[in-house]
C-alpha cells in the first residue's frame, strides 16, 4: 500500500519499467471514501492526468 502522492508514485513506476499500461480502481462507494476523495483527490483521475501511456480504470462494482 502507498501513502501520500499515489498516483505520482505509480506514474513513476510504470515509467521505470516501461509499463504498456496501468490498470487501476475506480472510485469506491460511500461516505467515508467521498470524504477521502475530497481531501486527498482520486488516484484514477490524477494517473490519468500524469499518464502519456494508457490507463484502464476498473469502477466499482455495486452489490
Amino acid at each position: 500500500m502507498l501513502n501520500g502522492a499515489v498516483a505520482l508514485a505509480l506514474h513513476r513506476l510504470a515509467e521505470s519499467t516501461d509499463a504498456s499500461l496501468l490498470i487501476v480502481g475506480g472510485q469506491r462507494p460511500g461516505r467515508f471514501a467521498a470524504m477521502t476523495r475530497m481531501l486527498e483527490g482520486s488516484v484514477s483521475a490524477d494517473l490519468t492526468s500524469l499518464q502519456s501511456r494508457p490507463v484502464l480504470v476498473i469502477p466499482h462494482l455495486r452489490t
